[in-house]
């Protein structure tokens, strides 16, 4: 029944018939309609008196019933106010018990119910929860006050589509706008934390245009006032724990006491670390740091303060990536010792595409890294296809060919693409190899092979006798790029080889015109000037490049 100290205006009749019940003051006034009023015609119909939960802005469904509260008068559309004549009629004589009502939801019902409990409970009159979808999210009951806070937080600030209107509120009192309050905060309740860290997630990101990482959009800092300003109080701290958990997890920042909510667990426990520590963990500078994230290797961001101070932030989750991408990184040294193999060597395995180099440009110097897991996928594939050595077979180890019998830089690399494409074996031995040094091969194969190889690479000396041409015009045409020649270490000299394919070319693009004056019969300066009148040129001699001979393109001569 309604109290004789009720806040807002009571019509005498009324408070003559009413038995007295004080509101206590723990109870906002702001929190009772006043002048006007609201009922459940189901429930007057049933027992004619006015409960005071029907006072109260949150109580929009009947918890008994389960409609919809009547605020406004069906038959004349005017609000309902105390000021009328009879307690069951409005001022245009229409009958309360006849109006319409509508069905709401079950979780707005059993949200009532907790707040009629609520009530009950504050002003010292009991009342039994039962089961109810909110008293199994709260750990404790909830005072009024702490009710009406958290709908407020989970009805009002939650919806985006009300932001910059939550003055709709302080207007002129409508139970369609508390009834949508209600219903989002049971809503809320209903999939709690869910449905609450997907409204966080959607304020974090509303109305955002290309802001760094650490901001927040308004939407989620007016959540976040309300969350800090509201749930201090001991019933609502489920709201405050389960906020913190979502910052926690998602907000791209460092936590410290700056913020007052923040324990020191949440601190131990947050998700992003400043660079500095991420520094001193992985043992690297912090250029090495920012490579790190550009790479994808760390997750963080870079960005720079409003006192124009550079400020790196790692993801902890990373860090575990970042160690294994370092301890994988090794320098040529250490491949070198990996592989049993000089630095020259790695670096003709990097030319020829065996192993692939990172190269960092972040420090002060460029520096160069290999694949640790890179090295030994390629030791094993060079390792795969071994065999049993055959009785009586001569044998020789890989580190033996290195020093004796590789001549060139060619011939070490052939001999790599030689043992990965299966055309060279290796050897089974007692005890698994190591590196490439430790490799043991057919001397017979590995003969065969050598010798294989260095018959299609001849010297220049011996290119100008399968051309018939002397020396000196051969190597003038290796210096013209005419004949195709390769650079060789042989011993401890360095030389021109030229290869049969080489010669093979040269001869099919290009002929001499002592070749055509023998063909023709006549001489070299007659087969000049009859070329030279039908608009052939020559390539080379001594009066083009001051070379020792002519020499035509062959596709020329045949078009004259």
């Amino acid at each position: 029944m309604i109290g004789i100290q009720l806040f807002g205006k009571i019509p005498p009749w009324l408070r003559r018939n009413s038995k007295a019940c004080s509101v206590p003051l723990k109870i906002a006034e702001g929190q009772f309609l006043g002048n006007r009023a609201k009922c459940c015609p189901q429930c007057f119909k049933e027992r004619p008196y006015w409960p005071v939960e029907w006072e109260h802005i949150l109580y929009t469904a009947c918890h008994i019933h389960g409609v919809m509260l009547v605020s406004r008068c069906p038959a004349c559309e005017v609000e309902l106010q105390w000021n009328r004549p009879q307690l069951s009629r409005c001022k245009c004589g229409s009958s309360i018990e006849d109006w319409h009502t509508v069905a709401v939801t079950s979780d707005e019902r059993e949200f009532c119910s907790y707040l009629v409990n609520c009530i009950r409970k504050d002003c010292g009159m009991p009342g039994e929860i039962g089961k109810n979808v909110l008293a199994a999210v709260c750990q404790e009951n909830l005072t009024t006050n702490e009710f009406l806070a958290m709908t407020m937080i989970l009805g009002m600030h939650c919806d985006l589509s009300r932001v910059g209107q939550r003055h709709i509120v302080h207007r002129p009192y409508q139970v369609e706008v508390f009834h949508k309050l209600n219903r989002l905060a049971a809503e809320n309740i209903k999939h709690w934390p869910k449905y609450f860290h997907r409204y966080l997630k959607e304020a974090k990101e509303f109305d955002k245009e290309e802001e760094a990482p650490s901001q927040f959009s308004k939407p989620f800092i007016n959540i976040k006032d309300a969350v800090y300003r509201r749930c201090s109080t001991p019933g609502l701290q489920f709201i405050l724990s389960s906020f913190r958990a979502f910052v926690i997890e998602n907000q791209h920042s460092i936590l410290s006491r700056r913020q007052r909510w923040i324990e020191q667990r949440d601190i131990d426990n947050q998700r992003f670390m400043p660079g500095s520590v991420a520094e001193t963990a992985l043992q690297v500078s912090r250029a090495r740091i920012k490579t790190l994230i550009s790479k994808g290797v760390l997750q963080g961001y870079v960005r720079i303060s409003r006192k124009k101070r550079e400020m790196v932030v790692v993801d902890k989750w990373s860090m575990e990536r970042a160690k294994n991408y370092l301890s994988d990184q090794i320098s040529f040294q250490v491949a070198g010792r990996l592989l049993r193999l000089p630095r020259t060597r790695v670096e003709e395995l990097v030319i020829g595409g065996h192993l692939t180099q990172y190269i960092d440009l972040s420090e002060e110097r460029m520096t160069r890294t290999l694949s640790r897991k890179e090295i030994l996928e390629f030791l094993s594939r060079l390792s795969k296809n071994r065999r049993a050595s055959l009785p009586g077979e001569e044998t020789i180890e890989a580190r033996i060919i290195l020093k004796n019998y590789l001549d060139s830089k060619n011939e070490f690399s052939a001999l790599i693409n030689e043992i990965l494409n299966g055309g060279l074996v290796t050897m089974q031995t007692d005890s698994a190899p190591v590196g490439f040094a430790d490799l043991v091969l057919s001397w017979e194969e590995f003969s065969s092979w050598r010798a294989q190889l260095r018959s299609r690479q001849i010297t220049i000396d011996e290119a100008a006798i399968q051309l018939g041409i002397k020396q000196e015009v051969a190597y003038s045409l290796v210096r013209t790029g005419l004949l195709g020649s390769t650079a060789e270490d042989r011993g401890k000299r360095n030389c021109r080889t030229v290869g049969l394919e080489d010669i093979a070319q040269f001869q099919a693009t290009y002929v001499s015109a002592a070749e055509l004056a023998v063909t023709g019969g006549t001489s070299s300066k007659k087969i000049l000037s009859s070329l030279e009148a039908r608009g052939v040129r020559p390539v080379t001699g001594p009066s083009v490049d001051q070379s020792r001979q002519y020499f035509f393109c062959r596709a020329d001569f045949k078009k004259a």
